[in-house]
């Protein structure tokens, strides 16, 4: 469990970079954007509440990861809202019929399977699989959803 824990935490800041920058390419009107912005930070406020209020005694630990388990899935949930706010034909990115629903099956398999592998792995598998993950993503993205996205991934290689 340190190692997932371990894991966890390296991966908030390159979730909160991915986020900001997601918040600044998805169109959305600077009314509803400020709203939602505000929205998450309370629903953060409130579950550290929750969690110190609840879980205080028992770790730190079990606050931060019961704040983990709830508050980024409410992030994502937001940046998939933002997709459909004001939304313009040929200018935004995902289609929410075609692409959305692939891209969270895959994503719901494999944080599964990363879970059951966290269990098992050691570290220097870790760091090859660290290594191998970004052209991994950008072979099987591209081959799974299409020509416009490999397109994309292959823009610079």
């Amino acid at each position: 469990t340190n190692f997932a824990l371990l894991l966890s935490i390296s991966s908030i800041f390159p979730f909160l970079r991915a986020m900001y920058q997601l918040w600044s390419y998805i169109p959305c009107p600077p009314m509803a954007s400020l709203i939602s912005n505000i929205a998450l930070l309370l629903a953060l406020v409130v579950l550290l509440g929750l969690g110190l209020g609840t879980y205080a005694k028992i770790s730190n630990w079990a606050v931060y990861t019961y704040v983990m388990i709830i508050w980024p899935w409410l992030v994502l949930l937001s940046m998939s809202a933002r997709l459909y706010v004001e939304r313009q034909v040929g200018k935004n990115p995902l289609s929410p019929v075609r692409e959305l629903p692939l891209i969270g099956l895959m994503s719901g398999v494999s944080l599964s399977l990363c879970i059951v592998a966290v269990k098992e792995i050691s570290m220097s598998d870790c760091i090859v699989l660290l290594g191998l993950e970004p052209m991994l993503a950008a072979l099987f993205a591209s081959v799974l959803l299409g020509t416009e996205r490999r397109k994309l991934h292959f823009q610079y290689v």
